[in-house]
């Protein structure tokens, strides 16, 4: 018999957002670079790692996870990485949040990460594969593009070395066009730096025509031909459901999320270079509170008169401030006598 917790639970995720509409290249973008800003960071020790840990309960972290969906909630932390690591990077004794929490931070966002990944994988889910041709299109396209400017600069203004590199550019319109004009021209580049006339070598070098970029250009167009061929094998994605053990971890990055979001919010009243933290679509509702308008624009911006859950959670406070003031009404004129 299915529990009335359980039956609430998942009614619970189903009435969740969905999210922003972020494509899943993209939030693998994202990952990547918050991958990189926690390399920067000191190491976390186990102390610090224990003691942060020890301030929200696995039962209170499932809790928090059923309010939201893990897509979301990944796409809404990513987004704020560079900004946490941008205030911190500010050294102001303002804001009570320093290397060792954001590490935390980070090294939760990417567990909920790698989690999501391995349940796809169980699931034999294809979005494993999208997410591979997303990032496989984007090095193809960037490869291509640094490869052909390397090459119109040795053709220069020389008519036949132009139609010739026109006739290998070839086209973008799908990926096995995208794959032939990647290995067409890294075959015209290689012909050029096999040249061993002085000419065509001081040509090359002037223009930073390297057999770098043509390998880079070989691997992007193998690896753009793989993605292709194992996403058009999976087919279309299925329905994504989060487990408990992904709840578990997708509450704690929210948890971590309110945190900051307190310590960022408390210290740019004080410091204006603090940056401000504007949850996303997927936790404005459990971090700010329901009726709170959307803000417009792709990127994070400040919602005027928001004041933030203080980092144990609760409610937010009412608005506050100029929103307050604008509501009064002006006092009414006193009419002359006719």
């Amino acid at each position: 018999m299915v529990s009335m917790a359980t039956r609430k639970s998942a009614s619970t995720k189903r009435r969740a957002a969905p999210g922003d509409g972020t494509s899943e290249g993209d939030l693998a973008k994202a990952v990547l670079v918050t991958q990189s800003l926690l390399a920067k960071l000191p190491p976390l020790t186990a102390e610090d790692d224990e003691a942060f840990r020890s301030r929200f309960s696995d039962a209170r972290c499932l809790r928090t996870g059923t309010e939201t969906r893990s897509s979301g909630v990944l796409g809404d932390a990513v987004r704020w990485a560079p900004l946490l690591a941008k205030g911190v990077a500010l050294g102001s004794d303002a804001l009570a949040y320093d290397d060792a929490r954001l590490a935390f931070f980070f090294g939760c966002v990417l567990a909920l990460h790698a989690a999501r990944q391995v349940e796809r994988k169980r699931r034999g889910d294809v979005t494993v594969s999208a997410v591979a041709l997303e990032i496989a299109r984007g090095e193809a396209a960037s490869a291509r593009k640094a490869l052909l400017d390397a090459l119109a600069r040795v053709a220069g203004g020389n008519e036949v070395d132009g139609e010739a590199l026109d006739a290998v550019r070839g086209t973008t319109a799908d990926d096995d066009a995208a794959v032939a004009s990647l290995g067409a021209i890294a075959d015209h580049a290689g012909a050029w730096l096999a040249k061993r006339d002085g000419v065509s070598k001081r040509l090359a070098a002037s223009a930073k025509l390297t057999a770098a970029q043509v390998d880079a250009a070989r691997a992007a167009a193998k690896k753009l031909a793989a993605a292709a061929a194992a996403s058009a094998l999976g087919g279309p994605a299925g329905t994504e459901r989060d487990t408990p053990a992904i709840n578990r971890i997708e509450g704690r990055v929210v948890e971590e999320m309110r945190v900051a979001l307190s310590a960022f919010e408390g210290a740019a009243e004080i410091d204006e270079r603090i940056p401000r933290l504007v949850p996303g679509p997927a936790t404005r509702r459990v971090l700010v509170g329901r009726g709170k308008p959307a803000s417009p624009g792709a990127g994070p911006l400040r919602v005027d008169g928001a004041t933030p859950p203080a980092a144990g959670g609760g409610a937010a406070p009412a608005l506050i401030g100029s929103r307050a003031a604008a509501r009064r009404k002006p006092a009414a004129k006193k009419r002359g006598r006719r």
